[in-house]
């Protein structure tokens, strides 16, 4: 990383969601999941040097493309 030690090691999460969830519903979403990551990295983090940081991105709908067919079967299922 910075100082150019070779022990160091770095992970980092993005976590894209479409637009239209609260501020209380991100949070709670991203508190358990980083809680997650570092549950999962816990036995590394307690051997080396580890940076562990996640970001949240929401995108809009204008910029961002999609294809599916899968909102029409939650339609019919309803």
């Amino acid at each position: 990383m910075a100082d150019g030690a070779e022990d160091d090691a770095f992970v980092h999460i993005t976590l894209k969601i479409g637009a239209g969830r609260s501020d209380a519903v991100k949070k709670k979403t991203c508190d358990a999941l980083f809680e997650a990551v570092k549950a999962h990295f816990a036995d590394v983090f307690a051997k080396r040097y580890l940076a562990l940081s996640m970001e949240l991105i929401e995108f809009g709908e204008s910029g961002t493309y999609k294809h599916n067919n899968i909102h029409a079967r939650y339609q019919r299922a309803s």
